[in-house]
């Protein structure tokens, strides 16, 4: 599946989740159980042990930026142009 590459740098980015699982905590929010800041927590918090758990490397920082770039992230653009896409082409 391809994600789109402006919402790269969004928690949850490159993760795919069940949509009733989605709807169940909306659900709670508007039922008052819990806030909008604790769904929105609980959800980012899920999204990074599905994308380490799918792919250790999302575990490290430097190696998920590379990941996500596209080539015009601040290391590709910045002064120093070292480019994550290099290696690649």
């Amino acid at each position: 599946m391809d994600f789109p590459p402006e919402r790269r740098r969004t928690d949850g980015w490159g993760v795919s989740v069940e949509l009733p699982a989605i709807l169940e905590l909306i659900d709670l929010a508007r039922a008052g159980v819990m806030s909008l800041d604790d769904v929105r927590e609980r959800l980012a918090a899920h999204a990074h042990e599905i994308a380490v758990e799918n792919d250790p490397a999302e575990a490290d920082p430097e190696r998920r930026t590379r990941r996500r770039c596209f080539g015009d992230c601040d290391t590709c653009t910045g002064a120093q142009r070292r480019c994550h896409l290099a290696p690649l082409i």
